[in-house]
């Protein structure tokens, strides 16, 4: 497994390329549907994609989207300016790749 971000990371197998989410998250109770204060590490298998590329823009897709629910991003300029800058740094180490 191949780390992108914290808790983003991505397999391969020679045909595609695997998006993954890794972290931690509170556990729910079965019963009362409600949250727990135990935490649980979890995997989760975002998506497949057929070049590294795809894959990325999938990842800053994502990682915006978080962001957005946390209300670390509030206006659409910042949502914007978030993706340029995972964009960038993206095709930076896709620049340094090639």
């Amino acid at each position: 497994m191949i780390k992108i971000t914290d808790s983003y990371y991505y397999e391969a197998d020679g045909t595609q390329y695997t998006l993954i989410h890794k972290g931690i998250r509170f556990k729910t109770d079965k019963h009362t549907k409600k949250e727990t204060a135990e935490s649980v590490s979890f995997t989760e298998t975002l998506g497949y994609y057929t070049t590294l590329e795809t894959l990325l823009k999938a990842c800053a897709k994502r990682i915006t989207a978080e962001r957005i629910n946390s209300g670390a991003i509030t206006t659409l300029s910042e949502h914007i300016s978030e993706l340029k800058q995972l964009k960038s740094s993206f095709e930076q180490l896709l620049a340094d790749f090639s």
